[in-house]
């Protein structure tokens, strides 16, 4: 899910521009998602147990690696539904 990168405003799904009832709906699913306890718990615990990972239970480097790609994963999943959230619908 992206921008269209020559017309602002429009979302893409991989190659295929999303009508604005499309639109519309994923960026209010993503409203409903930021404000559901479970998905702050889920992604909250995610963060915890990768953190554990590298801090606690890593026993090489590959341990780390794995416990920051998980952070990663964590990140983008809270910046993409926050960045849909806020976009205005039409």
């Amino acid at each position: 899910l992206r921008e269209h990168p020559s017309n602002p405003g429009k979302l893409m799904r991989g190659s295929k521009v999303l009508s604005a009832m499309e639109r519309n709906s994923l960026i209010e699913q993503a409203k409903y998602l930021q404000n559901q306890d479970l998905m702050s718990i889920l992604l909250n615990e995610m963060k915890y147990l990768c953190e554990k990972k590298i801090y606690e239970d890593s026993k090489d480097q590959f341990d780390v690696a794995v416990g920051k790609m998980g952070l990663w994963y964590v990140d983008v999943m809270k910046k993409k539904i926050a960045k849909l959230a806020g976009l205005p619908t039409n």
